[in-house]
């Protein structure tokens, strides 16, 4: 008979495993309350025939599960992996019981969340049977799940996180991250650890001094184009230099902007100061009048 799971989050076995193993062992050994779909999905298998599960010894079965997957995921090079994937499914097979069980039948509820259930239509009703193990504890329930992961070949799916070292499920081409965020974060540190945001550093002070220097010899230029300027423009023989000096007097906005600078500069106030206390707009005509001050 084709069996159908009935739940809203519908996440797969393999992932409730996973999201057990990466529960703070902390909370599951207090009065743990399910937040999101695939927490509640796994408050489900941690339930033994709907009664609450023994939460004290939770965390202890959670480093026992992690242990075994770890080692199959990072094996130590003096040990046989085989001879260690044969006593885990020793392992398996005594903890998991699978022939003692019966069957529940009830009328199917849309509230209620099933954990191996048939669905069937009779007499216009729709009812759910359900195979119920005597013995369908959290550590039954979950070496269940890790023997049914290597009978359907999923294991190899199970990866760690190189950042956090939390188990996840492989999804399209993410290997070695659980998240984008560790990715980013574990790259970082890699970084750090070669110095490479140490050069990025080095390169960006240098940019920076560079940028400030090139900046400093602007105003030097400009200083000096602006000291021309006003000896120009202030010249005794006013007829060749101002007339050389007109065209840029008008467009810095004629001789009532000019006339102090040039009584501020012969009350000897040096033509960069005069141009340092002017406001950014003045400045900036002032330097782009700078070619032309520099070649008349």
């Amino acid at each position: 008979m084709a069996k159908k799971t009935v739940n809203s989050s519908n996440h797969s076995p393999l992932a409730v495993l996973i999201e057990f193993l990466n529960v703070q062992a902390d909370t599951l050994g207090g009065a743990w309350s399910p937040e999101s779909d695939i927490q509640r999905q796994l408050w489900t298998v941690l339930t033994s025939n709907y009664s609450q599960a023994a939460t004290g010894d939770l965390p202890a079965l959670q480093t026992e599960l992690r242990n075994d997957i770890t080692w199959l995921l990072q094996p130590i090079a003096d040990l046989d992996l085989t001879d260690k994937l044969e006593a885990l499914m020793r392992k398996i097979d005594t903890a998991v019981v699978r022939r003692d069980y019966y069957y529940n039948v009830e009328e199917f509820s849309e509230s209620k969340e099933y954990r191996r259930p048939t669905v069937v239509d009779v007499a216009g009703k729709r009812l759910v049977i359900e195979e119920v193990n005597l013995d369908d504890s959290p550590r039954s329930s979950l070496y269940r799940i890790l023997g049914d992961s290597f009978e359907e070949n999923t294991f190899s799916k199970i990866r760690i996180c190189r950042n956090c070292k939390k188990l996840f499920l492989q999804e399209g081409r993410r290997l070695t991250y659980c998240s984008i965020t560790c990715e980013i974060t574990f790259n970082n540190k890699r970084r750090t650890r070669s110095g490479y945001f140490r050069d990025w550093q080095r390169d960006k002070r240098k940019e920076e001094k560079e940028k400030r220097n090139r900046k400093g010899k602007r105003q030097v230029i400009a200083s000096k184009s602006f000291e021309i300027f006003l000896r120009k423009a202030g010249s005794k023989s006013a007829s060749k230099n101002q007339m050389a000096v007109a065209p840029i007097i008008k467009k810095l906005g004629g001789w009532k902007i000019v006339m102090p600078w040039l009584v501020s500069f012969k009350n000897g106030e040096s033509a960069a100061g005069i141009f340092k206390a002017e406001n950014e707009p003045m400045k900036a005509k002032i330097n782009a009048e700078l070619d032309s001050i520099v070649t008349f």
